[in-house]
C-alpha cells in the first residue's frame, strides 16, 4: 500500500488547523500528517502538548513566519526523509475533502504522465471554481485589468484539453494538491523566495521544465472554505501587494522577462492595483453605510 503524507502550513489559525488534521486522521489511506506552525507562539506549543486524541501526526514549530513556500518545503522534506512517503498532499487548513476523492487523485496520477493533480475546487457556497485555459503571462495581466480572472476563466474553460478523465492545466488551485514524490524531488519543491501567492503558476513552470504536467480530475471535488468576499479593502490591498511581489519573481525567473518586459509588467500591475484599490474602498464604504 502506498504511503500518502499530508503537509499543512499553519499561521495563527490553530483551531482550524487541528480540525483539518482530524479530518485526515480519520482517513485510512493517510499514513502521516505534518503540520508546520509558522511563527509558533508558546501558547500554540502548549496547546499542541495538551492534545491527547491526535495520532500519525507530527508538529514542527518555526520561530518566525517563513511563508507558505518555505513552510511547505520543510514538511515535504520531513515526509520524504523521515516517512518515506510515495505521494504528498499539500493542503490548506481550510479545506474539506473526502477520502474517495484522494483515492481517485492517486489513481489518475498512476495512470498518466503527471506530476500533480487536484480535484475541482468549490467555494464555501458549493460553486465550482472555473478551470483555467489561459496560461499566466502578459496577456492574463492585461486582461485582468478590465475582466475579473474568474469571469475570464469561466468563458474560456471550454478550451481546456481533456483526456482519460482528467483536464490538463498549466497551473492548479494551490489549496489542495496531490503530488508524486518523484516530481517534488525533481523540481526541488516550492520556490523558497516566494513568500505567499502565485505558487501554483511557479510550480506549473517548474514541473513543465522537468517534463511533468498537471491536471484536474473530473467528477472529483474539494471545498475551500475561504470567504474572500468577507475581506476588508485593507486586507485585499495587502494581499494584492504580496501577489504582485510573487508575480515579479515569476516573470523574472520563470519567463526570463527582460528590462522592457518588466517595465510592462509593473505598469500593468500598477493599473490593476490602482483600479482594484478604488473599487475595494468604494465597496467598503457602501458596506459600512449599510450597517449604520
Amino acid at each position: 500500500m502506498p504511503r500518502i503524507g499530508v503537509v499543512i502550513v499553519s499561521y495563527n489559525n490553530f483551531d482550524e488547523t487541528i480540525t483539518c488534521v482530524r479530518m485526515y486522521q480519520m482517513m485510512k489511506l493517510i499514513s502521516s500528517v505534518v503540520v508546520v506552525f509558522n511563527a509558533a507562539t508558546e501558547g500554540i506549543k502548549k496547546e499542541v502538548d495538551n492534545l491527547t486524541d491526535i495520532d500519525k501526526c507530527v508538529f514542527l514549530f518555526e520561530d518566525e513566519n517563513l511563508g507558505y513556500s518555505k513552510g511547505n518545503n520543510i514538511g515535504i522534506d520531513y515526509l520524504i526523509n523521515e516517512e518515506d512517503s510515495d505521494y504528498i498532499i499539500i493542503s490548506n487548513s481550510d479545506v474539506w475533502v473526502e477520502e474517495k476523492t484522494i483515492n481517485e487523485c492517486i489513481a489518475k496520477l498512476c495512470e498518466n504522465n503527471l506530476g500533480v493533480v487536484a480535484p475541482y475546487m468549490k467555494d464555501p457556497n458549493g460553486n465550482i471554481i472555473p478551470l483555467r485555459s489561459l496560461e499566466f503571462g502578459y496577456m492574463r495581466l492585461l486582461l485582468r485589468i478590465v475582466i475579473s480572472e474568474r469571469f475570464m476563466d469561466r468563458v474560456t474553460q471550454h478550451r481546456c484539453e481533456k483526456q482519460n478523465g482528467i483536464v490538463l492545466q498549466s497551473f492548479l488551485p494551490g489549496s489542495f494538491l496531490v503530488f508524486k514524490r518523484q516530481a517534488l524531488e525533481d523540481i526541488k519543491g516550492f520556490d523558497d523566495k516566494v513568500f505567499l501567492y502565485r505558487e501554483e503558476e511557479i510550480l506549473g513552470e517548474r514541473l513543465k521544465k522537468k517534463g511533468y504536467r498537471g491536471a484536474v480530475v473530473e467528477n472529483c471535488y474539494f471545498i475551500h472554505n475561504h470567504n474572500y468576499s468577507a475581506e476588508t479593502a485593507e486586507e485585499k490591498i495587502k494581499r494584492n501587494k504580496l501577489v504582485m511581489q510573487s508575480e515579479i519573481i515569476f516573470f523574472k525567473e520563470y519567463l526570463h522577462a527582460g528590462t522592457i518586459q518588466m517595465i510592462w509588467v509593473r505598469l500593468l500591475q500598477f493599473v490593476y492595483g490602482l483600479s482594484r484599490t478604488i473599487a475595494w474602498k468604494i465597496i467598503d464604504k457602501k458596506i459600512d453605510y449599510g450597517k449604520r
